[in-house]
C-alpha cells in the first residue's frame, strides 16, 4: 500500500512540473486561459519560487518579442497577459516588447531583470500590478493612456529610472509605486488622480518640484519624504485628507503653499505632523481661499528666519499651527476677519521673534494678542482696519514707530499698545490729523505724534526733514522736532 502510495504520489508530482506551462512557442512559454481561446505569457521554471526561472535563464534570453497571437496544435491563441513572475530574475534579459492584445502585467512579471533596458508597453494595456518592473534599470518608460491602474511597488528601485508621464485615466498611485527612483528628476501626474499612496514618491533624490493636480483628494502619510532635492510643494485646493510627515526629511525643501479648502489631517499630534522635519524650511504661504489654517505643520524648530504669509479669507488660526517653530522673522498678514484667541498663551505667534509685521490693505480687523510679546517687532503700519484688538502689539518693546492711515482715527475699546511704546514709539498719521489722535482715547497717549502723512520725516511743515517750510534744513527744523519730541 506505501509503494501504491509513493508512484501516486510521484506521478502526480510529475505531472504537476510537466503543467508549468501549457506549451512554448519562440522560447517563451505560454498559459491557456479558462475561454479556451486566450493565453498568457508564463515562467519556464517548474515552480514559481523568487528564483527559480532556470528555463528563461538558461537560455540567455536577452530580447523578448512577444506576438499577438501564438498557434499551437492546430489552434491560434490571442496573448491577452504577462502572467505573474514570468521573466522575473532573469538578469540576461535586455528587450520586452508587448503587443496591443496584452491587456494586464502581473505581480513581479519583470522583477530584478536588472540588464532590462528597453521596454514597450501595449496600447492596450489596463493593469500593471504590483512590482511589476520593480529593480530594473530603464532610464524611462512611456505608459499608455489606457493604463488605469499602477500597483504597488510596480516601479520601486528602478534606479536608472529618470522621467516617466503618467497615463490620462490613472486614479491612484499606489504605495511605492516608485519608491528609491534616485535620478527621477520629472514626473507627470495627470489631472485624474485622486490618490496618492504611502511612500509613493519617498526616496527620489533627484526630483526637485512635484505638481499635485488640483484633482487630487487625498495624500497618505510619508508620500514624499527623503526627497534630497526637493525645493518647494504646493498643496492644492481639493486635497481633503493628509496623512502625517508627507515630505519628512525633505532636506531641501524651502517653500510650502498650502491652499488645501476643507482638509483633515491623520496626525499624532504628540509626536508628528503633516510635512515632517524639515531643517531647509523658509516660506509657509497659507493661500488667499483658506479659511481655517490647521496646527501641527512640522515636528522640528528649523534655526534659520521663516516667512509665513496669511491669505485674505483666513478666519481661524490654530494655535500651535506653528508648533516647534521659534524662527518666524517675517509675517505678511493678509486675513480680513480673523477671530481672536482666547488669551495670549492660545496666540499663534507666541513663540516667535518677529522682526517685520506686514498687514495688507485687506485686513478689515486686527485679532487680539496678534503680534504680543514680539520685542524685536520695530515698526507697524496699520491698515484701514475697523478693528484693533486689544493688547495687538502689547509687549512689542523695541517698537519706534507705528504709522497709521486713517485720518480720523478708529476707536480703540481697550489697550492696544502699552507704555512702553507710549512713551518710545513715535505715532505717524496723516498731515492735519494729528489733533484728532490727540483727543481720541488710548492713541492720545503716544508721547509723540507727527503728522507726517505717514512718511517718517517728522511734523508736517514742508515735509520731511524741512519740517518748517522754508526750504533749507537747518537748525531751526532740528529744534522744531526736539520741541516736538519733548511735548513743547
Amino acid at each position: 500500500m506505501k509503494k501504491i502510495f509513493l508512484i501516486l504520489t510521484l506521478m502526480l508530482t510529475c505531472w504537476q512540473a510537466a503543467s508549468a506551462y501549457d506549451f512554448m512557442v519562440n522560447g517563451i512559454a505560454y498559459d491557456k486561459n479558462s475561454d479556451g481561446n486566450t493565453v498568457m505569457v508564463t515562467y519556464t521554471a517548474l515552480n514559481s519560487s523568487y528564483d527559480s526561472h532556470e528555463n528563461y535563464a538558461n537560455a540567455a534570453i536577452t530580447v523578448a518579442n512577444i506576438p499577438e497571437t501564438v498557434s499551437n496544435g492546430g489552434k491560434t491563441y490571442t496573448v491577452t497577459s504577462i502572467g505573474e513572475d514570468a521573466f522575473s530574475n532573469v538578469t540576461s534579459l535586455e528587450s520586452v516588447t508587448i503587443p496591443n492584445t496584452v491587456t494586464k502585467i502581473g505581480y513581479s512579471a519583470f522583477v530584478n531583470c536588472t540588464n532590462l533596458k528597453r521596454v514597450v508597453l501595449s496600447n492596450s494595456l489596463t493593469t500593471i500590478e504590483g512590482v511589476a518592473f520593480g529593480g530594473c534599470p530603464f532610464e524611462s518608460i512611456s505608459i499608455p493612456n489606457s493604463v488605469t491602474e499602477i500597483g504597488p511597488n510596480a516601479f520601486s528601485f528602478c534606479s536608472n529610472l529618470k522621467s516617466i508621464t503618467l497615463p490620462n485615466k490613472l486614479e491612484v498611485i499606489s504605495t511605492s509605486s516608485f519608491y528609491k527612483c534616485g535620478l527621477l528628476e520629472k514626473i507627470v501626474i495627470p489631472n485624474s488622480v485622486k490618490q496618492i499612496g504611502r511612500y509613493a514618491l519617498a526616496d527620489c533624490n533627484s526630483l526637485t518640484s512635484i505638481d499635485i493636480p488640483n484633482s487630487v483628494t487625498r495624500i497618505e502619510e510619508y508620500a514624499f519624504p527623503d526627497c534630497k532635492s526637493l525645493k518647494s510643494l504646493t498643496i492644492p485646493e481639493s486635497v481633503e485628507f493628509i496623512g502625517y510627515n508627507i515630505v519628512n526629511s525633505c532636506e531641501s525643501l524651502e517653500t510650502i503653499n498650502y491652499n488645501a479648502l476643507n482638509c483633515t489631517f491623520g496626525i499624532n499630534i504628540a509626536k508628528l505632523s503633516f510635512l515632517g522635519q524639515l531643517n531647509s524650511l523658509k516660506t509657509i504661504n497659507i493661500g488667499d481661499k483658506i479659511e481655517k489654517v490647521p496646527g501641527y505643520f512640522v515636528i522640528n524648530a528649523p534655526d534659520h528666519p521663516i516667512t509665513v504669509t496669511i491669505g485674505k479669507s483666513v478666519k481661524s488660526i490654530d494655535a500651535n499651527f506653528l508648533n516647534n517653530i521659534t524662527t518666524v522673522k517675517t509675517v505678511n498678514f493678509n486675513a480680513e476677519n480673523c477671530e481672536s484667541p482666547a488669551s495670549a498663551d492660545a496666540a499663534w505667534l507666541r513663540n516667535q521673534k518677529v522682526a517685520s509685521l506686514k498687514l495688507g490693505a485687506t485686513v478689515k480687523s486686527i485679532p487680539d494678542y496678534l503680534a504680543y510679546g514680539q520685542s524685536e517687532l520695530t515698526s507697524v503700519t496699520l491698515p484701514m482696519a475697523t478693528y484693533i484688538g486689544k493688547n495687538a502689539f502689547t509687549g512689542c518693546s523695541a517698537m519706534r514707530d507705528v504709522y497709521a492711515s486713517y485720518k480720523d482715527p478708529v476707536t480703540l475699546s481697550t489697550e492696544v499698545f502699552d507704555n512702553t511704546i507710549y512713551n518710545n514709539a513715535i505715532l505717524h498719521v496723516p498731515t492735519g490729523a494729528d489733533k484728532y489722535y490727540k483727543a481720541r482715547a488710548y492713541w492720545k497717549n503716544f508721547g509723540t505724534i507727527w503728522d507726517d502723512n505717514g512718511q517718517g520725516g517728522g511734523p508736517v511743515g514742508g515735509g520731511g526733514p524741512d519740517v518748517n517750510g522754508d526750504g533749507v534744513v537747518d537748525v531751526s527744523d532740528v529744534t522744531i522736532v526736539i520741541n516736538a519730541i519733548l511735548g513743547k
